[in-house]
């Protein structure tokens, strides 16, 4: 298959709002689907998709283009690197070009290979103390297989398996998944640990967490930050648990590789993991902007840690305004979701998740953990501090705001009617604030005074675009007229029958104006805006030749006049 033919197959099997959907929420407006875009922050979605059309353009950035000029985008390739992607994500035939699409292949394939390779060690009799411990946990041989698990045996037996594959182990040193001695020599920085491969966003192994089976220290450590493994940006477990997030449009956050790999087995298949780091502004900007999350559960360890923890990642949910629900489960006098299924069964933590607590609840209690009752300055100290909390609840969950707050206003010694007023005045006052900083409005009659003729300039270049046909007959007939700003650059390329490069601007703005492409029987709409051309060419030229009649007036020159009345009279008189 030629490089031509896997870009048209790319081009017919995938679909714009589906993959788009993995990055943001998009929501059917009319023909099309829309959300906040995902290449610049804006509060108000200006993002379109049409589906008909599988092209994408925002009206804040200006950005647009197909499915390849959007991975080009967002993952940051070039249009070959975006083909390979596209086509390796749903599974399209590659080419034989001999060469990789990324420059980091190489190290995707030794992971890969050096993660069957603990998996398949993980069988052998060297590893015994390894399924010991699993057995020990409750782990099955099928959830060792969902989760690739394995184990690193001797110091030297990866860097020789890799060279026995024909590969380079000492690759996997700048990585930090193999360590180099003073000597020389090459040793597995993971020997004798418990093996977890991590896997990102396009289910490639990226790096490993490793667990020690003995007195070791640390008892976890994870692959170094590198090329290719960034875990501030990772979750675990999202590989598995991908599927069931999009159908059940939610996603529950926990603390470590055992949490997830429990709640799976368990059935509970949309828990994740952050890497063994804190929240982060990466974590967050995944979870907001894949499209299929509609809600957060915070399942964090019932410990001082986790509680921190989760305090954490809960303000920067809030502070971001993102447009999700959130809620943090709680464990009563278990440790964590695992020690939770193993004494009460998956049945009660499926409970705990509908009684979790919305934000402002589980910042209450953990106020009020110390404290019996609150004096005057107490109570408005911590109503300052929730109140951002509820605003966000009674935008986002009404519902579970209306349940809820009754319980709130009661911990807070106030009632249900006057805690309702303080957060519509903070609402109000918000509201008020974002009005004073928007500069709607300014200078819009200059911006816009040839609306109407730009709006069908637009329409008819869209329908150019989108039918072909008419281009030619357009273009002879035309030649002479000179359209307004990025349109007349439009026409150019058109009369050069070519089309700009997904990097230039001018791409994205044909984008839109085939978007914009109005519905309806194309060769009624074109002899339609040809009409309306025509009538606005012929207004102006009588202008022109009224001005000049005018002038040749003044100056006497009879001749000239005489000659331009007679212009005037031929222009007139025409259909």
């Amino acid at each position: 298959m030629s490089f031509q033919e896997v870009v048209e197959k790319i081009r017919n099997r995938v679909d714009l709002v589906d993959l788009v959907s993995e990055y943001i929420r998009l929501k059917k407006s009319g023909r099309n689907y829309v959300g906040l875009c995902p290449f610049h922050n804006e509060k108000t979605p200006s993002f379109s998709v049409s589906p008909e059309k599988n092209l994408y353009y925002c009206f804040g950035c200006q950005k647009g283009g197909d499915i390849f000029s959007f991975i080009m985008e967002k993952e940051r390739l070039n249009f070959k690197e975006a083909v390979f992607y596209l086509a390796k994500k749903y599974n399209i035939e590659l080419p034989e070009t001999g060469k990789a699409y990324n420059k980091n292949e190489h190290l995707y394939r030794m992971l890969l290979l050096a993660a069957k390779f603990y998996h398949e060690v993980l069988k052998s009799e060297a590893a015994g103390k390894a399924r010991d411990y699993l057995q020990s946990r409750g782990i099955t041989e099928e959830t060792v297989k969902d989760f690739m698990l394995g184990f690193a045996p001797s110091a030297k037996a990866l860097p020789a398996f890799l060279s026995s594959k024909g590969y380079n182990p000492g690759e996997l040193v700048k990585i930090g998944i193999v360590a180099k001695s003073y000597s020389g020599n090459l040793h597995d920085r993971f020997a004798g640990r418990l093996i977890f491969p991590i896997f990102d966003r396009e289910g490639r192994v990226v790096g490993f967490g490793g667990r020690a089976l003995g007195e070791e220290k640390p008892k976890y450590f994870n692959s170094p930050q590198s090329v290719i493994f960034d875990k501030g940006k990772l979750f675990y477990g999202f590989k598995q648990a991908r599927t069931t997030i999009r159908e059940k449009r939610q996603a529950i956050l926990v603390e470590g590789y055992f949490d997830v790999i429990s709640l799976h087995q368990a059935g509970v298949k949309n828990a994740i993991a952050c890497l063994g780091t804190a929240f982060t502004e990466e974590h967050l900007n995944f979870l907001k902007n894949y499209g299929y999350i509609e809600e957060i559960i915070l399942a964090y360890d019932n410990d001082q840690a986790g509680e921190k923890a989760a305090l954490r990642a809960l303000e920067m949910l809030v502070r971001a305004r993102a447009d999700l629900s959130i809620k943090i489960l709680r464990f009563g006098e278990f440790k964590d979701p695992d020690e939770l299924i193993k004494n009460r069964g998956v049945t009660a933590f499926l409970e705990e998740i509908e009684k979790a607590k919305t934000p402002a609840e589980f910042l209450l209690e953990l106020e009020l953990k110390e404290k019996s009752s609150l004096n005057l300055n107490e109570q408005r100290a911590l109503l300052k501090k929730l109140i951002p909390y509820l605003v966000l609840e009674y935008e986002k969950t009404p519902a579970l705001f209306a349940e809820r707050i009754g319980g709130i206003a009661s911990k807070l010694k106030m009632s249900e009617g006057a805690l309702v007023d303080e957060i519509r005045r903070e609402i109000n006052k918000n509201e008020e604030k974002s009005l004073n900083n928007s500069s709607f409005g300014e200078n819009i009659t200059n911006e816009h005074k040839n609306y109407g003729l730009l709006k069908v300039e637009s329409e008819l270049l869209g329908l150019l675009l989108e039918y072909p046909e008419y281009q030619k007959e357009f273009l002879n007939d035309f030649f002479f007229y000179e359209f307004q700003g990025k349109n007349q650059e439009v026409v150019n390329y058109l009369k050069e029958n070519k089309f700009p490069d997904r990097e230039d601007p001018l791409y994205s703005y044909m984008t839109y104006l085939r978007i914009n492409c109005p519905e309806g029987d194309p060769k009624t709409l074109y002899e339609g805006y040809v009409r309306y051309l025509e009538e606005h060419y012929k207004k102006q030229q009588v202008q022109r030749l009224t001005a000049e009649i005018s002038l040749a007036e003044k100056e006497g020159n009879w001749e000239k006049l005489q000659l331009l009345l007679n212009k005037l009279q031929e222009l007139t008189q025409k259909n």
